[in-house]
Protein backbone atom coordinates (compact mmCIF):
# COMPACT_ATOMS: atom_id res chain seq x y z
CA UNK A 1 0.00 0.00 0.00
CA UNK A 2 2.02 3.33 -1.35
CA UNK A 3 1.86 6.25 1.43
CA UNK A 4 -0.38 8.90 0.84
CA UNK A 5 2.01 11.87 0.69
CA UNK A 6 0.68 13.16 -2.47
CA UNK A 7 -1.52 15.92 -0.36
CA UNK A 8 1.19 17.53 0.35
CA UNK A 9 3.38 19.02 -2.33
CA UNK A 10 5.12 15.53 -4.07
CA UNK A 11 8.19 17.57 -5.06
CA UNK A 12 11.33 17.29 -4.03
CA UNK A 13 11.68 21.13 -4.29
CA UNK A 14 9.26 23.88 -3.02
CA UNK A 15 7.26 25.59 -5.05
CA UNK A 16 6.19 29.19 -5.11
CA UNK A 17 6.13 30.58 -1.65
CA UNK A 18 6.18 27.06 -0.44
CA UNK A 19 7.80 25.90 3.23
CA UNK A 20 8.55 22.35 4.14
CA UNK A 21 10.29 19.81 5.71
CA UNK A 22 13.94 19.18 3.79
CA UNK A 23 15.71 16.58 5.75
CA UNK A 24 16.90 16.03 9.59
CA UNK A 25 20.32 14.88 10.37
CA UNK A 26 21.78 13.41 13.18
CA UNK A 27 25.10 14.36 15.31
CA UNK A 28 28.04 11.51 15.81
CA UNK A 29 30.88 11.58 17.69
CA UNK A 30 31.85 8.25 15.26
CA UNK A 31 30.68 8.99 11.40
CA UNK A 32 31.85 5.03 10.73
CA UNK A 33 30.54 3.35 12.71
CA UNK A 34 26.96 5.54 11.94
CA UNK A 35 27.53 4.82 8.55
CA UNK A 36 27.76 1.06 9.36
CA UNK A 37 24.54 1.41 11.41
CA UNK A 38 22.78 2.92 8.81
CA UNK A 39 24.14 0.62 5.96
CA UNK A 40 23.00 -2.28 8.66
CA UNK A 41 19.50 -1.27 8.50
CA UNK A 42 19.72 -1.15 4.29
CA UNK A 43 20.36 2.38 3.10
CA UNK A 44 22.45 3.55 0.65
CA UNK A 45 24.83 6.41 2.01
CA UNK A 46 26.48 9.31 -0.31
CA UNK A 47 30.14 9.74 -0.16
CA UNK A 48 31.74 11.10 3.26
CA UNK A 49 32.00 14.87 2.39
CA UNK A 50 34.17 17.92 4.04
CA UNK A 51 31.74 20.78 4.56
CA UNK A 52 32.95 24.30 3.07
CA UNK A 53 31.38 28.08 3.49
CA UNK A 54 32.43 30.30 0.60
CA UNK A 55 32.49 33.80 1.67
CA UNK A 56 34.13 35.57 -1.10
CA UNK A 57 33.95 34.14 -4.51
CA UNK A 58 37.48 35.54 -5.11
CA UNK A 59 38.96 33.61 -2.63
CA UNK A 60 39.18 30.08 -1.39
CA UNK A 61 35.94 28.19 0.15
CA UNK A 62 36.95 28.01 4.21
CA UNK A 63 36.64 24.73 6.04
CA UNK A 64 33.99 24.27 8.56
CA UNK A 65 35.20 21.26 10.51
CA UNK A 66 32.17 19.28 9.94
CA UNK A 67 31.50 16.36 7.82
CA UNK A 68 28.72 14.67 6.93
CA UNK A 69 27.03 11.80 4.48
CA UNK A 70 23.15 11.51 3.39
CA UNK A 71 20.48 9.04 3.03
CA UNK A 72 18.88 10.24 -0.27
CA UNK A 73 15.48 10.08 -0.62
CA UNK A 74 12.91 10.26 -3.43
CA UNK A 75 11.23 12.68 -1.00
CA UNK A 76 13.69 15.01 1.35
CA UNK A 77 16.71 12.86 2.84
CA UNK A 78 18.33 11.87 6.20
CA UNK A 79 22.01 13.75 7.01
CA UNK A 80 24.86 12.56 9.56
CA UNK A 81 27.31 15.41 10.54
CA UNK A 82 30.51 14.78 12.69
CA UNK A 83 33.56 16.74 13.04
CA UNK A 84 36.09 16.28 10.45
CA UNK A 85 38.69 18.68 11.63
CA UNK A 86 39.23 21.82 14.44
CA UNK A 87 38.05 25.09 12.74
CA UNK A 88 37.33 28.12 14.82
CA UNK A 89 33.94 27.91 13.29
CA UNK A 90 31.07 28.11 16.12
CA UNK A 91 30.07 25.26 14.38
CA UNK A 92 32.10 22.69 15.90
CA UNK A 93 31.67 23.62 19.53
CA UNK A 94 28.18 23.34 19.06
CA UNK A 95 28.38 19.97 17.83
CA UNK A 96 30.63 18.97 20.73
CA UNK A 97 27.76 20.51 23.32
CA UNK A 98 24.98 18.39 21.38
CA UNK A 99 26.75 15.22 21.73
CA UNK A 100 27.43 16.35 25.70
CA UNK A 101 23.24 15.86 25.68
CA UNK A 102 23.11 12.57 23.38
CA UNK A 103 24.28 11.24 20.09
CA UNK A 104 21.48 11.75 17.35
CA UNK A 105 18.89 13.61 16.03
CA UNK A 106 19.62 17.54 16.14
CA UNK A 107 19.46 19.14 13.30
CA UNK A 108 16.14 20.18 11.58
CA UNK A 109 16.00 21.47 8.22
CA UNK A 110 13.03 23.55 6.10
CA UNK A 111 13.05 23.66 2.36
CA UNK A 112 12.62 27.49 0.90
CA UNK A 113 12.52 29.10 -2.47
CA UNK A 114 12.51 32.58 -0.62
CA UNK A 115 15.63 32.45 1.70
CA UNK A 116 15.95 36.76 1.39
CA UNK A 117 12.44 37.04 2.37
CA UNK A 118 12.33 34.71 5.29
CA UNK A 119 15.33 36.36 6.95
CA UNK A 120 12.87 39.42 6.72
CA UNK A 121 9.48 37.48 8.57
CA UNK A 122 12.42 36.21 11.40
CA UNK A 123 13.37 39.41 11.69
CA UNK A 124 10.66 40.92 12.25
CA UNK A 125 8.77 38.15 14.61
CA UNK A 126 12.05 38.50 17.17
CA UNK A 127 13.95 34.86 15.70
CA UNK A 128 17.25 37.26 15.56
CA UNK A 129 18.48 35.15 11.69
CA UNK A 130 21.98 34.80 11.32
CA UNK A 131 23.49 36.39 8.25
CA UNK A 132 22.73 33.75 5.43
CA UNK A 133 24.93 31.67 4.95
CA UNK A 134 26.59 30.07 1.21
CA UNK A 135 27.16 26.95 2.23
CA UNK A 136 29.46 24.20 -0.27
CA UNK A 137 30.97 21.00 -0.76
CA UNK A 138 32.88 18.82 -3.09
CA UNK A 139 31.22 15.75 -3.88
CA UNK A 140 32.53 12.37 -5.99
CA UNK A 141 29.58 11.50 -8.41
CA UNK A 142 30.25 9.20 -11.50
CA UNK A 143 30.90 12.02 -14.04
CA UNK A 144 33.78 13.18 -11.35
CA UNK A 145 33.70 16.05 -8.89
CA UNK A 146 30.76 18.06 -8.63
CA UNK A 147 29.64 21.18 -6.37
CA UNK A 148 26.70 21.06 -3.99
CA UNK A 149 26.01 24.42 -2.89
CA UNK A 150 23.21 25.71 -0.52
CA UNK A 151 21.90 29.16 0.71
CA UNK A 152 21.85 28.31 4.56
CA UNK A 153 19.48 30.59 6.79
CA UNK A 154 20.21 29.53 10.40
CA UNK A 155 18.64 31.51 13.81
CA UNK A 156 20.77 32.26 16.36
CA UNK A 157 22.57 29.46 18.58
CA UNK A 158 20.15 28.25 22.08
CA UNK A 159 17.00 29.98 20.43
CA UNK A 160 15.49 26.42 19.75
CA UNK A 161 17.28 24.49 22.53
CA UNK A 162 16.46 21.28 21.00
CA UNK A 163 18.53 21.61 17.92
CA UNK A 164 19.80 23.35 15.34
CA UNK A 165 16.96 24.45 13.27
CA UNK A 166 17.82 26.33 9.93
CA UNK A 167 15.72 26.80 6.06
CA UNK A 168 17.67 26.45 3.12
CA UNK A 169 17.65 26.98 -0.59
CA UNK A 170 19.00 23.99 -2.85
CA UNK A 171 21.12 25.96 -5.64
CA UNK A 172 21.99 22.04 -7.40
CA UNK A 173 19.87 19.96 -6.50
CA UNK A 174 20.42 18.00 -9.96
CA UNK A 175 23.77 17.39 -8.41
CA UNK A 176 22.88 16.30 -4.76
CA UNK A 177 19.66 13.61 -5.37
CA UNK A 178 21.74 10.93 -7.79
CA UNK A 179 19.39 8.00 -8.94
CA UNK A 180 21.84 5.44 -7.66
CA UNK A 181 21.96 7.13 -3.78
CA UNK A 182 17.81 6.65 -3.99
CA UNK A 183 17.88 3.43 -4.36
CA UNK A 184 17.79 1.65 -1.08
CA UNK A 185 17.44 -2.26 -0.29
CA UNK A 186 14.73 -1.46 2.93
CA UNK A 187 12.23 0.38 0.65
CA UNK A 188 12.64 3.73 2.36
CA UNK A 189 11.71 6.66 -0.56
CA UNK A 190 10.10 9.43 1.83
CA UNK A 191 11.08 11.85 4.82
CA UNK A 192 7.42 12.39 5.88
CA UNK A 193 7.83 12.89 10.29
CA UNK A 194 9.59 14.31 12.99
CA UNK A 195 8.77 13.79 16.93
CA UNK A 196 9.65 16.16 19.17
CA UNK A 197 9.58 15.74 22.97
CA UNK A 198 9.25 18.84 25.46
CA UNK A 199 7.63 19.59 28.41
CA UNK A 200 7.17 22.95 27.92
CA UNK A 201 5.64 21.97 24.43
CA UNK A 202 3.37 25.28 24.61
CA UNK A 203 6.48 27.42 24.31
CA UNK A 204 7.73 25.48 21.48
CA UNK A 205 5.21 25.02 18.98
CA UNK A 206 4.59 28.76 19.30
CA UNK A 207 8.21 29.07 18.15
CA UNK A 208 7.94 26.45 15.22
CA UNK A 209 4.76 28.72 14.53
CA UNK A 210 6.78 31.91 14.26
CA UNK A 211 9.74 29.98 12.28
CA UNK A 212 7.32 28.46 9.67
CA UNK A 213 3.99 30.75 9.64
CA UNK A 214 2.23 27.63 9.85
CA UNK A 215 -0.62 27.00 12.77
CA UNK A 216 -0.31 23.96 15.28
CA UNK A 217 -3.41 21.58 15.19
CA UNK A 218 -4.10 19.75 18.43
CA UNK A 219 -4.48 16.18 18.67
CA UNK A 220 -5.14 14.18 21.83
CA UNK A 221 -2.72 16.47 24.45
CA UNK A 222 0.11 16.75 21.43
CA UNK A 223 0.87 19.34 18.81
CA UNK A 224 1.05 18.28 15.29
CA UNK A 225 2.58 20.91 12.58
CA UNK A 226 1.71 20.07 9.28
CA UNK A 227 4.01 22.04 6.79
CA UNK A 228 3.73 21.65 2.67
CA UNK A 229 5.64 18.34 3.11
CA UNK A 230 5.99 16.53 6.38
CA UNK A 231 4.94 16.86 9.67
CA UNK A 232 6.08 18.10 13.02
CA UNK A 233 4.43 16.21 16.31
CA UNK A 234 5.87 18.27 19.71
CA UNK A 235 4.58 16.18 22.81
CA UNK A 236 5.32 15.74 26.25
CA UNK A 237 7.69 12.65 27.95
CA UNK A 238 4.50 10.91 29.19
CA UNK A 239 2.43 11.11 26.12
CA UNK A 240 5.01 10.08 23.94
CA UNK A 241 5.67 6.86 26.82
CA UNK A 242 1.86 6.23 26.14
CA UNK A 243 2.18 6.07 22.46
CA UNK A 244 5.38 3.99 22.37
CA UNK A 245 6.33 2.43 25.69
CA UNK A 246 9.08 0.70 24.53
CA UNK A 247 11.19 4.03 23.28
CA UNK A 248 14.09 5.34 24.26
CA UNK A 249 13.72 9.09 25.34
CA UNK A 250 17.08 11.62 25.81
CA UNK A 251 16.67 14.26 28.43
CA UNK A 252 13.86 17.43 26.65
CA UNK A 253 13.61 19.21 24.47
CA UNK A 254 15.06 17.08 21.96
CA UNK A 255 14.23 15.16 18.47
CA UNK A 256 13.97 11.64 19.36
CA UNK A 257 12.74 9.97 15.87
CA UNK A 258 11.45 10.14 12.53
CA UNK A 259 9.61 8.46 10.37
CA UNK A 260 10.11 7.74 6.48
CA UNK A 261 7.34 5.74 4.40
CA UNK A 262 8.88 2.43 2.67
CA UNK A 263 7.85 -0.39 1.07
CA UNK A 264 7.35 -2.33 4.70
CA UNK A 265 8.05 -5.86 3.10
CA UNK A 266 10.93 -5.02 1.83
CA UNK A 267 11.53 -2.99 5.06
CA UNK A 268 10.92 -6.10 7.07
CA UNK A 269 12.73 -8.34 4.88
CA UNK A 270 16.30 -6.39 4.89
CA UNK A 271 15.91 -6.04 8.93
CA UNK A 272 15.82 -9.92 9.08
CA UNK A 273 18.73 -10.56 6.89
CA UNK A 274 20.68 -8.05 8.50
CA UNK A 275 20.11 -9.97 12.16
CA UNK A 276 18.42 -6.62 13.52
CA UNK A 277 15.09 -6.57 15.96
CA UNK A 278 12.74 -4.03 15.54
CA UNK A 279 9.24 -3.56 16.86
CA UNK A 280 6.28 -3.88 14.83
CA UNK A 281 3.28 -1.41 14.61
CA UNK A 282 0.18 -3.04 13.56
CA UNK A 283 0.09 -3.99 9.99
CA UNK A 284 1.79 -0.91 8.71
CA UNK A 285 4.89 0.17 10.43
CA UNK A 286 7.69 -1.03 12.51
CA UNK A 287 10.92 0.79 14.20
CA UNK A 288 14.30 -0.09 15.17
CA UNK A 289 15.79 0.70 18.35
CA UNK A 290 18.65 3.44 18.36
CA UNK A 291 22.00 1.73 17.25
CA UNK A 292 24.61 3.33 19.89
CA UNK A 293 26.47 5.26 17.10
CA UNK A 294 23.93 7.00 15.42
CA UNK A 295 21.32 7.30 18.14
CA UNK A 296 17.70 8.36 17.19
CA UNK A 297 14.74 5.60 16.31
CA UNK A 298 13.37 5.62 12.98
CA UNK A 299 10.10 4.19 11.68
CA UNK A 300 9.09 2.37 8.76
CA UNK A 301 5.39 2.96 7.77
CA UNK A 302 3.31 2.36 4.49
CA UNK A 303 0.25 4.59 6.03
CA UNK A 304 0.27 6.97 8.58
CA UNK A 305 -1.66 4.39 11.30
CA UNK A 306 1.90 2.77 10.95
CA UNK A 307 3.06 5.54 13.18
CA UNK A 308 1.98 4.92 16.68
CA UNK A 309 2.30 9.00 17.32
CA UNK A 310 -0.15 9.59 14.64
CA UNK A 311 -2.25 6.99 15.72
CA UNK A 312 -5.57 8.93 17.64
Amino acid sequence: MPYPITHWTDAQLPRKGELFIDHIGFFVADISGANRALTRMGFTLTPYTPQTNMTDPSKPPIAVGLANQCVMLQRGYLEVLAIHQETDNPLINQHRQALAHHIGLHLLAFSTDRPEQLYKELDRKGLSPLTPVPLQRTIDIEAGKKELRFHVQRIKYGQMPEGRIQALKHLTPETLWQRHWMDHANGAYALTDILLCAENYEEVIKRYEQFTGFERSEVQGAFILVTERGRLTIAKEDWIYEHIPEILLPEPPSFVACALASDLTKTQNCLMQSGLAYHRQNGHGLWVEPQAALGGTIFFADDPSGIPWLKT
